[in-house]
């Protein structure tokens, strides 16, 4: 298990590295504005369309299938009526995309800068391609994933950080127009997901048993089959996932630079927690698949874990996150916040690390269990928590207090799925409130 997990980790840390690099050169050659704010807000429109649409309508449940499979030409089959059945809803999604582009920005980023709804639109038309080769990568992926090819199921983002910082560094300083970074960027992206899908695919060794012309072709049935079995943990991860666009949202109402600003100071404990994700709950997946019965005690040991790596991320964090923040963004990056803010900002999103991280693992474990409704519940407490603290707390507060409805939102929510799951006692859940109280004490809230 921990070799797995080591595994992951290492081969994904170098992607982790350049993902930090790329945001830092970005802020550091373009600043904060309209025009990284544009880059930042799209990437996370499509990162929406790779984890809700995608991940949790079609692919979730590729995982429990593959553990009943034991043949590797069923396990290829399977994954291919996966993707053909997702190609249905991406022609679907690509005309909604094209003709209604400028609508589907307004949703997640209400920002009336002129630059940036120009910039935004061009660069969301031009990754319009993503909608096609994200399918194909996400579920080859996760069929590599699951027969321990975790070398090649991981490489992933360090191929899509490099092209993106390529582009970045190309266009600051051989090109030298700001005006091309939208393009370049644009166009980075969509060739580092076409070699991904290619790599990926051909790993899979689904190119032993078809041919390549079957992942394009559209599955209705399947379609209808996977969204009947999958439809309300797509909702209910529609509903934990527009946390993220709710933060967004808020932010957007603050001044402009604002989205670039938050981004660049939680980028640090979220590479963290992105490195962890990325290895644990893979792992942690594909073992409770197989071993549904001892769910419980995987969780509590996997939970234990994560207690001293959260702790070591809090001290570095807290004692050097603010000057190291300066070193490589410039203080000139965070004008209108002060250092004290940032520390607490950082503080608090180290300490979510650890709540969001087991959220995620109590969420395949519902997953595994055919627990979606209870999922559904627990989602949809988390997103108006998370609306109302937001409301309430950013005026007073600014983008800490966005920070602090995040913590208190995820909090929520994995009180909920732990208290749920396990069938807590009153005083264990007792226990969990007095335990928020004591986080939000430590923390000086």
């Amino acid at each position: 298990m921990l070799k797995n997990i080591l595994e992951i980790f290492f081969t994904t840390i170098l992607g982790k590295v350049f993902g930090f690099l790329k945001v830092v050169l970005l802020i550091q050659f373009f600043g904060t504005n309209a025009l990284t704010d544009s880059l930042i807000i799209i990437i996370s429109i499509y990162w929406f369309w790779s984890k809700i649409v995608i991940y949790s309508l079609f692919s979730v449940s590729l995982i429990p299938s593959l553990s009943k499979v034991k043949n590797e030409e069923n396990e290829a089959l399977l994954a291919l009526k996966t993707v053909q059945s997702v190609n249905f809803i991406t022609i679907l999604f690509f005309g909604i995309f094209v003709f209604f582009s400028k609508w589907v920005i307004r949703a997640f980023a209400p920002i009336d800068d002129s630059l940036f709804l120009e910039k935004s639109n061009e660069l969301f038309l031009i990754m319009s391609p993503l909608l096609f080769l994200i399918p194909t990568t996400e579920v080859f992926t996760i069929l590599n994933q699951y027969k321990r090819r975790m070398k090649v199921a991981s490489i992933n983002l360090t191929i899509w950080n490099i092209i993106q910082l390529v582009s970045i560094i190309m266009v600051f300083k051989l090109i030298k127009d700001e005006d091309k970074l939208i393009l370049f960027f644009g166009l980075a992206t969509v060739l580092g997901y076409t070699i991904t899908s290619i790599i990926q695919i051909y790993y899979s060794k689904v190119l032993r048993f078809v041919k390549v012309i079957e992942i394009f072709k559209i599955s209705i049935p399947e379609t209808k089959r996977i969204i009947k079995e999958n439809y309300l943990f797509f909702i209910a991860s529609l509903l934990t996932q527009l946390n993220l666009y709710i933060d967004n949202y808020f932010i957007s109402s603050l001044d402009s630079g604002s989205v670039s600003k938050y981004n660049i100071i939680v980028k640090i404990p979220e590479l963290a927690q992105s490195l962890l994700i990325s290895a644990i709950t893979v792992v942690f997946f594909n073992k409770i698949a197989e071993y549904d019965k001892e769910i419980k005690k995987i969780f509590y040991n996997f939970s234990i874990l994560l207690i001293p790596v959260i702790l070591i991320v809090f001290l570095l964090s807290n004692f050097i996150g603010v000057d190291f923040l300066y070193l490589i963004y410039n203080k000139s990056a965070f004008q209108g916040i002060d250092g004290i803010r940032i520390k607490n900002i950082l503080n608090v999103i180290v300490v979510n690390i650890f709540f969001t991280i087991g959220a995620s693992l109590l969420v395949k474990a519902y997953i595994v269990k055919n627990k979606k409704r209870f999922l559904l519940v627990g989602s949809a407490i988390s997103v108006l928590v998370n609306i109302l603290a937001n409301y309430y707390l950013i005026t007073s507060e600014g983008i800490y207090g966005i920070a602090i409805a995040t913590l208190i939102a995820t909090y929520i929510f994995y009180s909920i799925l732990i208290s749920y799951y396990f069938k807590f006692n009153r005083y264990k859940i007792l226990g969990l409130i007095l335990g928020f109280v004591l986080i939000l004490k430590f923390l000086e809230i």
